[in-house]
């Protein structure tokens, strides 16, 4: 409970890895573990951990085009 719904890693890219939790653009809910998980995931070197909405997504494309 709580694991983020994208986790992904980058073959050439050693050391990084994204833990993204996907919600709605409003009034979603994120429960305690999701939190939980989030909160612990973002103390750990390199890991990207963070909530993403669809408005995020041309920037976020961005950076995953740059990995």
């Amino acid at each position: 409970a709580g694991l983020p719904d994208v986790l992904a890693y980058h073959p050439d890219r050693p050391g990084l890895l994204l833990a993204y939790e996907l919600k709605r653009e409003r009034r979603f809910v994120i429960s305690a573990a999701q939190q939980a998980a989030l909160d612990h995931l973002e103390t750990v070197p390199g890991i990207d951990a963070r909530i993403v909405r669809p408005s995020e997504w041309p920037a976020l494309r961005a950076v995953l085009e740059d990995l």
